[in-house]
């Protein structure tokens, strides 16, 4: 939402509870429960803020006004929703059900609250948000609720004139107060003497700027609060996490999500089209022969990527989770561990540990020894990571890695190429642990690698059938130019490098019926996303390879019509050999290099 919009919201203010530690009562809220409320239909934006376990009560209010709760009624988040129109709370009741049963789970008490037509304000809405707080208002027993609205608005105005402050919001309560169904074991109760009538919502670079803002703007204003509140209770946000926007979910289902409740995203579609494919798409075979190959079985299916670790062995991810190991001389394989997720992208990293992208659980570290899985990167500017999708480790431990695109899981994929839209991103995370986004409108960004010299890195875009590189030192750092352009095959996964060259999976030849196709009208588009997944007639099956060097030149080309696996996604060259991956395979393909 942007500054000065008025709209309808609900608040929640939620109490974990304390029978179990309060990281578990958090993390199940942010995973399976967030999984429930971002796909309710109707809502424009959902929220968490996660309050800080300690610290509060720092609202610098006159004597007389409470600010500090008692105890066992000390809030522990609250969750922020808004809705797309007066009916759009209505359209979410069926899923509202699934989550109020889901609440004993997390919670030991729940308490709503609703505004009306226009009680939620957003006053300004910035970026670069580093410190956010809530503060809860009760207004004094005499006030009315048009009082309290003025003196909502009044407060606001005088928070809105003080630049520290990046985001500012306001929520005014409705006095009827909403009915919730009862939960077993979960309270409801909210006394006439407990209630609250309204919330700011403040944030800022640092807590240090957000405090400095608040104090200058109720200097003098003393007995304006003393006249109508009863209470002001501040709570520092430690996270906040953007669950919903634009009315479409931002977080990647997973396994747990109830399968009734997933709907296909909705489409927007662009206008982006590709340039006539070139001639060598419409080939069936490399002017080069294909060496014959045989298969290397996996206890699974789906392997999408494939890596070499410190021994030389290969790993690759399968659907469902598991991270497999397989000794390329006798077949031999183990399970290292279970993300329990979708494993896509895999790398080594400098310790030996295991760098996974995830579809469903973002960027993960595994322990091939104990089976332990860390998660790296769950979040990148409180929005979840939608689409992990592949990496490349500096020898520091800086990570780059890509976001496929942020608008659609990886079970609606097809989404992202019929939209059109340029929505991945590249990322780094540095050896702090901090995350930038480098590059975004990418166009399904996939595979990437560093050079051999570390100087620059080579990364594929799927959706615009190129790959490009980007210089990391030098006069040229951090501006990418397209080195292979216009490919005769979409590009996934990108090895790393060896023998001066990187190999790239091409899983799809481009075609220029289905190219033509995509570049007709938006609503052409959206009704064939309407269709089922089935409808969309499966593509030519072909297994092509291509490697490139640092610069980006195609150094070798394979293809056949004819092998044992096809539509490749994940290549690694091993000792005059290539080992290829397949998401519809249950096997790698061994190829000779003659």
């Amino acid at each position: 939402m942007n500054g000065n919009e008025s709209t309808i919201a609900c608040m929640t203010l939620l109490f974990l509870r304390q029978d179990r530690p309060r990281s578990e009562g958090m993390a199940y809220w942010r995973g399976p429960h967030a999984q429930l409320v971002a796909r309710a239909p109707g809502r424009r934006e959902y929220r968490q803020h996660h309050f800080s376990a300690e610290g509060g009560g720092w609202w610098p209010a006159p004597e007389g006004v409470e600010t500090t709760p008692q105890p066992d009624r000390r809030v522990d988040g609250i969750s922020e929703v808004t809705f797309t129109s007066p009916l759009g709370a209505l359209r979410g009741r069926g899923i509202d059900k699934l989550v109020q049963a889901d609440e004993g789970h997390a919670f030991r008490r729940t308490v709503v609250y609703r505004t009306g037509s226009n009680g939620a304000r957003w006053w300004r809405s910035g970026s670069d948000v580093q410190a956010r707080a809530v503060v809860l208002l009760r207004r004094a027993p005499e006030v009315s609720a048009k009082e309290f609205a003025r003196f909502a608005v009044l407060l606001a105005e005088r928070l809105r004139q003080q630049p520290f402050l990046k985001e500012l919001r306001t929520f005014v309560f409705s006095p009827l107060q909403a009915k919730q169904s009862q939960t077993p074991g979960v309270e409801h109760d909210n006394p006439v003497d407990e209630q609250f009538h309204g919330a700011v919502l403040l944030g800022a670079g640092s807590h240090d700027e957000l405090r400095i803002a608040v104090t200058s703007a109720l200097l003098g204003f003393e007995q304006c609060q003393r006249g109508h509140l009863a209470a002001a209770h501040a709570y520092d946000i430690e996270l906040t996490l953007l669950y919903r926007n634009d009315n479409r979910p931002t977080l990647p289902q997973t396994t747990s999500t109830p399968a009734r409740i997933i709907r296909k995203p909705a489409l927007a579609p662009g206008l982006t089209s590709l340039p006539k494919a070139p001639p060598r798409s419409r080939d069936l075979r490399s002017s080069k022969p294909f060496p014959a190959g045989d298969l290397l079985p996996l206890p699974g299916d789906g392997p999408e990527d494939v890596i070499l670790d410190a021994d030389a062995n290969l790993v690759t991810g399968l659907d469902g989770g598991r991270i497999v190991r397989v000794n390329p001389d006798d077949g031999a394989t183990d399970v290292l561990a279970d993300t329990a997720g979708r494993p896509l992208g895999l790398e080594l990293l400098p310790d030996g540990r295991l760098l996974v992208c995830d579809a469903h659980r973002g960027l993960l570290r595994v322990d091939p020894a104990s089976g332990r899985v860390e998660t790296l990167v769950e979040h990148v500017r409180g929005i979840p990571l939608r689409f992990c999708s592949n990496a490349a480790v500096e020898p520091d431990g800086t990570i780059w890695f890509t976001e496929s695109t942020n608008r659609f899981d990886i079970e609606h994929y097809l989404g992202a190429f019929l939209e059109r839209r340029a929505s991945g991103r590249l990322l780094r995370r540095d050896v702090n642990g901090d995350v930038e986004v480098v590059l975004d409108n990418l166009f399904f960004a996939n595979g990437v690698t560093l050079t051999p010299d570390g100087k620059a890195l080579l990364f594929a875009e799927t959706g615009a059938a190129r790959i490009s590189r980007l210089p990391l030192t030098g006069p040229a750092a951090g501006h990418p130019q397209v080195v292979a352009d216009n490919l005769p095959a979409t590009p996934d996964n990108l090895s790393r490098f060896a023998g001066g060259r990187t190999w790239a999976g091409m899983p799809n030849a481009r075609d220029a019926g289905t190219e033509k196709f995509m570049r007709l009208p938006g609503l052409v588009a959206k009704a064939l996303w309407a269709l089922p997944d089935n409808a969309f007639p499966a593509g030519k099956g072909t297994t092509w390879v291509m490697a490139f060097d640092e610069e980006g030149t195609v150094v070798a080309d394979l293809q056949t019509p004819d092998a044992l696996v096809s539509n490749v996604t994940g290549v690694v060259e091993r000792r005059g050999e290539l080992f290829c991956a397949s998401t519809g395979a249950n096997a790698l393909l061994r190829v000779p290099l003659t």
